[in-house]
């Protein structure tokens, strides 16, 4: 299964929000699942920082290479 970090609008009442999430995808490169809340970033003593700089980079490149999800359309494509 693969994962990258997206965008999700979440349009769904009571309030409008946007969230940095990890989404994981099927085989067959349609989404399974997301993280229900969106993702920190931390410093793991056994990374340091420089692991942090790598998952805020591939962050960066993950939101600029994949447009912004709308929760309304996930939660119909999963269903």
């Amino acid at each position: 299964m693969s994962w990258n970090y997206r965008i999700i609008f979440h349009d769904i009442a009571p309030e409008s929000w946007f969230g940095l999430h990890e989404v994981y995808y099927s085989a067959d490169g349609s989404i399974k699942s997301w993280t229900e809340e969106p993702i920190s970033f931390g410093v793991d003593s056994d990374e340091g920082l420089g692991g942090i700089h790598d998952a805020l980079m591939r962050a960066i490149h993950d939101v600029e290479r994949h447009p912004i999800l709308n929760e309304s359309e996930l939660e119909k494509s999963i269903r």
